[in-house]
């Protein structure tokens, strides 16, 4: 499965009233390679039971900090960056097997999906560092046409 959106996430990124990438609270959740990526899925509460959602310990979901959109006007897409985020440790229990990133509204009913990572090489957890890196084109783009 490769990266993709959201259909409730590409609704947001495009409309006058959805997801304003700079300056609203997106976050970031690990999942399990459990999950199972459905373009359907709108809101964080359809993503997350317990047994989808990383649950070791430490974990916690983080906020995306330094966030940017740019249009690319050589590749006529919009990029949607951030800076990777860091968990300094995730004790062994999980194998992830990639990310969800969503607008953070009021609970996980409110929350819309965007996009969704997907970690090709299902990461073991084992008490080290997890950086989410996103690639050079950013976390997430929409191509124009």
């Amino acid at each position: 499965m490769a990266s993709s959106w959201y259909d409730e996430g590409i609704q947001q990124m495009t409309s006058g009233g959805g997801t304003t990438w700079a300056s609203d609270d997106v976050r970031v959740l690990l999942v399990k390679s459990t999950y199972t990526f459905d373009a359907t899925h709108q809101y964080v509460t359809d993503i997350t039971p317990a047994t989808y959602e990383c649950d070791v310990t430490s974990y916690a979901r983080k906020q995306l900090a330094s966030k940017t959109k740019t249009y690319d006007a050589a590749n006529t897409r919009v990029k949607f960056d951030a800076a990777d985020p860091v968990w300094s440790a995730l004790e062994s229990g999980n194998t992830l097997g990639g990310a969800i990133v969503f607008k953070q509204v009021t609970n996980d009913t409110d929350s819309p999906c965007i996009a969704f990572l997907d970690d090709a090489s299902d990461l073991v957890t084992n008490g080290g560092q997890v950086t989410l890196q996103f690639a050079a084109n950013g976390c997430a783009t929409i191509t124009v046409s």
